[in-house]
């Protein structure tokens, strides 16, 4: 299974993530989450049990095998223009 980073920490990639555990899409140890809120990286860690940090990183979509990991592909792309431009606010 290929690693999968989340630019943004939030509530959003928390629901994704959620998921794709549930769903055994992911194991924790293939993800991680990069967030400049302390805040957020705890409560993901303790809530997911995954690695992270305030670096900011690039994010790693898996190539699409099924129709499932497409819709999922297409979610995780909206997650990085979102946390992009929340980014570029919030550094503003």
């Amino acid at each position: 299974m290929k690693k999968i980073g989340f630019v943004g920490a939030g509530n959003m990639a928390g629901a994704l993530l959620k998921g794709m555990l549930q769903a055994g899409q992911l194991k924790p140890d293939d993800v991680w989450a990069s967030d400049p809120v302390d805040a957020q990286l705890r409560r993901m860690k303790r809530l997911h049990k995954i690695e992270t940090t305030r670096v900011g990183a690039a994010l790693h979509l898996p190539l699409p095998e099924s129709p499932m990991q497409r819709r999922i592909n297409v979610a995780l792309s909206a997650v990085l223009v979102v946390t992009v431009v929340s980014l570029w606010i919030y550094f503003r």
